[in-house]
Parts: structure tokens; sequence; C-alpha cells
């Protein structure tokens, strides 16, 4: 098979354990099979996020590493501090007029938040002629800013237009994402498109019911608590849930994993401001294998997203579907998560993040039978659409196109 070379541009590519990361190293694993294989511009570390050097394993041999590091020392510190994201882009503008040199693209992928990176792309196209594929993991300027964790620069609206403009696709990972999109740059509407996250089911042993003693159902959350994420709603409904007695008599025994600093502490005192501090487990950071083991063993796997976000679906939740246990969203019903649960007909309930009542409704109903023949989600057919062979299937098809209709200059 005669490949084509896509060169990616991520911040977060693995050692890296940001649930960034997975995205790029899934699509990096699974292009070759459709043709494509990669070279990954990408910082081997960065200070504020953990690493998890098992990752590294899981990169295709046909993967080809060009790191550009994130400047560090005392040297750096004034440019850090006046451009914490934007420092990185000169080292990174190097690794991939290397990569370009060496390999020859005949695509282009930035794929952010940060979305700074996608001006390297747009420096690239301009540069190059290369046809380039902007991904926008998360909404960046024109998103819903009364979701959004950062105040958004003057400077962002104006380029995310002109990365709008200039790149031959831009790749949302939502519908709703996606739609937002287009309503916000109809003329471009036709080649914004959505490509969601997804799962690797090798990852993911086959895995019978867990025996239930009687003694507790466990809870899980894996990752971290941010973005505005409140467990405060799901702690209290746990609360009247164990003096209602409506788990059937269990203890429920909740596990946060991945969850450290701040947030960490943040959890342990509204658990014991609740009234649960000694249902309730925290731990930090983990191996990513360690995080799917515990995900396979729940008895249900906890979702908290931010109050009011529709449009975006954290990470985590494709990884659910892959353990295939029943899930509890805290999510708005009319959303994006819903949908990715409607879809895959994934045992589940959904609750507003806020609505106490709601919440101790879905968790009463979880949690009052734990039938062998239902508690797990045993078909998988519906699931196969998030596989991540299956969304990197429709990348490939993306960057057929425009590698196709795109004339390559330089």
């Amino acid at each position: 098979m005669a490949f084509r070379r896509l060169l990616m541009i991520t911040y977060h590519f693995p050692p890296s354990s940001a649930v960034g990361g997975h995205r790029l190293l899934g699509f990096s694993r699974h292009l070759p099979s459709f043709g494509w294989c990669c070279s990954v511009v990408a910082p081997p570390g960065l200070p504020w996020e953990p690493n998890d050097p098992e990752l590294t394993k899981r990169v295709s041999a046909q993967t080809t590493l060009y790191h550009a590091p994130y400047p560090t020392g005392l040297i750096w510190k004034p440019l850090r501090k006046v451009l914490p994201l934007g420092c990185w882009l000169p080292w990174a503008r190097s690794a991939c007029q290397r990569a370009i040199r060496e390999c020859r693209p005949d695509a282009l992928l930035t794929s952010g938040p940060p979305h700074v990176v996608h001006l390297l792309g747009l420096w690239m196209r301009r540069r190059y002629g290369l046809p380039w594929v902007a991904d926008f993991r998360d909404p960046w300027a024109s998103g819903d800013l009364s979701t959004m964790t950062r105040k958004i620069g003057s400077w962002e609206p104006r380029y995310e237009a002109t990365v709008v403009r200039e790149a031959a696709a831009i790749v949302a990972n939502t519908p709703r994402a996606r739609d937002q999109l287009a309503t916000a740059y109809p003329q471009h509407a036709a080649k914004i498109v959505a490509i969601t996250n997804g799962y690797d089911p090798e990852l993911f042993e086959v895995n019978p019911v867990p025996p239930l003693t009687g003694d507790a159902v466990e809870i899980v959350h894996p990752g971290q608590i941010y973005a505005n994420r409140d467990p405060a709603p799901f702690l209290e409904s746990l609360r009247i849930l164990a003096t209602e007695d409506a788990a059937g008599g269990r203890p429920i025994r909740v596990k946060f994993i991945g969850c450290e600093g701040d947030r960490a502490e943040l959890v342990k005192r509204l658990a014991r401001e609740a009234g649960v501090g000694q249902a309730v487990t925290v731990i930090g950071n983990v191996p990513h294998a360690e995080s799917i083991r515990a995900m396979c063993q729940a008895d249900i796997l906890l979702l908290v997203d931010t109050p009011g976000r529709r449009s975006g679906v954290p990470a985590k939740l494709f990884e659910y579907l892959g353990a295939g246990r029943p899930i509890l969203a805290m999510a708005e019903p009319d959303g994006d998560v819903a949908w990715v649960l409607q879809h895959s007909r994934s045992s589940h309930q959904v609750a507003s993040p806020c609505d106490t009542g709601e919440i101790l409704r879905a968790l009463s109903e979880l949690t009052s039978a734990f039938d062998p023949s239902v508690a797990q989600n045993r078909d998988p057919w519906p699931r196969i659409a998030f596989t991540r062979n299956a969304v990197t299937e429709q990348l490939a098809e993306l960057l057929d196109k425009v590698a196709t209709s795109t004339q390559q200059v330089g």
C-alpha cells in the first residue's frame, strides 16, 4: 500500500496523559489502516500536566515523533509569563520545518486546545501550501461563553475566523459543537464536520458482571474535577439515598480516581460537609491501564459535566462505553452527552448537574436492582460507531478528500 503522510501538531501526545493526547494517539495508531502514516510534533511533556510513560508503548512504530520541548528554566520565565502557551510555538515551528523536509507530508492537522496551536497551522499552510485540517477538541471563541473556564482574549475571535476561513476543513468533536461553528460561520458550514472521540475495545477485557457480595455498590469517577464541574449535588444525593436506604440495604462506596491537588481537597471537604466522608475515597493519578481496570470493575460509572454545557462531551465518556458499565451522567438532558448515550444504547441515567432531586432519582434507579442480565451493556454493536477505528476512518476519508482537492505547492 502506498501511504500518504499526515503531519499532526499538538500540545498533547504520549507520554502526556491529558485526555486530548488519547484522541491524537488513537488517530495515529489507526490511520495506517486507511492509508495514512503520521508524523507528530508535540512537546515531550508540559510542566502543568501529568505524564504516563506506559502510554508511549502504544505509539505505533509507523509514527515519527518530533519532540519540540516546552521552554523551561529561568531564562524563559518572562516569555512564559507573557505567553504561557504561545511561547512553545517557535520551538514547534522549527520541528515542523524539519518534519516537512524529512517526511514531505501530504496534509497537516492541528489539534487544540490550546487553540493557539492553530496559528502554527495557519503559518504552515501559507508557507508550504499544504492542505490543512484544524481539529477543535473543544469550542474556541464562538463557543458558549457561559460555560467556558477561561477568559477569551480580544484577539481570539479574529483568529478563529481566519482559521475557519483558511483551513481546508474544520473538525468539531460533537454534533452540537459542529452546529455551533456552522451557525457562527455559515459561509463555511460545508467544510465543518463532526468526528467524536472514541475508545479502543482491545483495552477493555471481556468483563463479566462482578460478583455482588452484598456489602457495597461501588461508584467510580476517573479523572480530575475541573471546568466548573461540581460534585456537591451528587454527594448530597448520596447522603439522602443512604438515609432512605434506597440502595436495597447495601452501602455505597465512591472512588474519585486521578483527582489531585486543590480539587482533591475540595472533593474531600464536600464529602465531609455532606456527611458521606466515610463513603468517599479520593485517589491521585494512576496509570491509564489501572484507571481502565477500575472502570471495568465498577458497578456504576459517574460522569460530572459542567452545568449548562450542551456542546461537548467529556472524553472519559467514550471509555465508559468501552467498560460497558451502567453510567450516571450529571449532564444536560438535551446536550451532546445525552446524544452519545442514546446512540450507544448504553445503560444510563441522565440528570441535570445542579438538580439534586433528579440526581437522586437517577442514582436510585441505578442502585435499586443489579440484575446481572441487565447491569452490563452486553450488546457491543451500537457502540462500534464510537471506537477509535471507526472515528479514525471518518478522519481518513476527510484527509483523502482535502489532499485530493487541494493542490500542494512548495
